[in-house]
């Protein structure tokens, strides 16, 4: 959870604050203009604060977040969308290694394909953050950040609006993942994530690919654990190969065999002996990195096989079981 700090600073305070950024952004080589600009008429927005103090993915068991993540309508548009985008995420795929599906989800799972990127100032939303103390220090790292973005020209400041976070575009950035990976993939010479899609999915795949992401490779496998097994007793760090893991009674939950005994993966149990367990590779990691919430990042590789119009790695879903609260789209939706 966020640590809250005070959740109202006098208004002098907070001005004082937001001045305060100003040596920071000036050896960044932001101009006077830009940070007065950026900075004029901003407020404490307290909606930004109740938004860090509750978090879904967190408060949230992680079948309930994962079930409103994949929804059947979202499940859908994906599918339109894949269709629409198909060319160009597969253009997105030779380039950069990383299975467009991934890319289709992340965009689906952070924005509903474009249609909530979010409505707030990111330079507002960020200096409330860090001028109230709520999560300061993550939003101090982010605001030089993202005036350099206004300071090159990428964007403006009326339409640099993202979530209460300062996440970003179709695939929600936060500003120094922005500055440091995005691409401006249609040559047009800004980096628009905002309003121009092959931008925002090229430059998914190429934080990805950044990321250490593993081309042909999976994010990993849904597993069955022997009897008796408690995956409490293993600690998250343990690495051990397929093979490894298979020799301890675990295996797959559609019977296949794993493809390569000897790649290394981590058991991931999100509800201990209550809920699915999984065996998750280096690409999950690299997911992870993108936004590291394990709940919310589950349902790409979920999605992935949602998308396909065929999906070698699934099994038939089996009917969920009433006593869990993971619902019929992890059964249906398995990897």
């Amino acid at each position: 959870m966020l640590a809250a700090g005070p959740s109202e600073p006098a208004h002098a305070d907070f001005n004082s604050c937001v001045k305060s950024f100003w040596p920071a952004a000036k050896r960044a080589g932001v101009s006077w203009e830009t940070f007065e600009k950026a900075t004029a008429g901003i407020a404490l927005d307290k909606e930004v604060i109740e938004s860090a103090n509750y978090q879904p993915e967190y408060k949230k068991p992680v079948g309930e977040y994962v079930d409103r993540a994949i929804s059947p309508k979202r499940l859908a548009k994906g599918k339109e969308k894949l269709v629409e985008y198909g060319p160009l995420l597969s253009q997105i795929e030779a380039k950069y290694g990383v299975d467009k599906h991934i890319v289709l989800a992340i965009w689906g799972v952070e924005s509903n394909f474009g249609d909530n990127k979010g409505d707030k100032g990111v330079i507002q939303s960020l200096m409330t953050l860090a001028c109230s103390g709520t999560k300061a220090k993550f939003a101090r790292g982010q605001i030089v950040s993202a005036l350099k973005i206004l300071q090159r020209g990428d964007t403006s400041h009326d339409r640099m609006n993202g979530s209460w976070a300062g996440a970003m575009g179709h695939t929600q950035f936060i500003p120094t993942t922005y500055t440091a990976y995005a691409v401006d993939y249609d040559g047009d010479g800004r980096r628009d994530i905002w309003d121009t899609i092959p931008d925002a999915l090229g430059s998914t795949a190429a934080y990805l690919k950044v990321s250490k992401w593993v081309p042909g490779q999976t994010w990993g496998y849904e597993v069955k654990l022997p009897k008796g097994f408690n995956p409490a007793r293993v600690s998250e760090s343990t690495y051990k190969t397929l093979g490894q893991w298979q020799s301890m009674g675990i295996t797959r939950v559609n019977g296949q065999p794993f493809p390569r005994a000897s790649d290394k993966a981590q058991l991931w149990a999100p509800e201990g002996t209550k809920g699915p367990a999984f065996l998750t590779l280096n690409n999950f990691r690299s997911l992870l990195r993108y936004n590291n919430a394990k709940s919310s990042r589950s349902p790409w590789g979920i999605w992935r096989t949602g998308s396909r119009a065929t999906a070698p790695s699934c099994s038939p879903g089996r009917p969920a079981s009433g006593s869990s609260p993971w619902s019929s789209a992890w059964s249906c939706k398995r990897c």
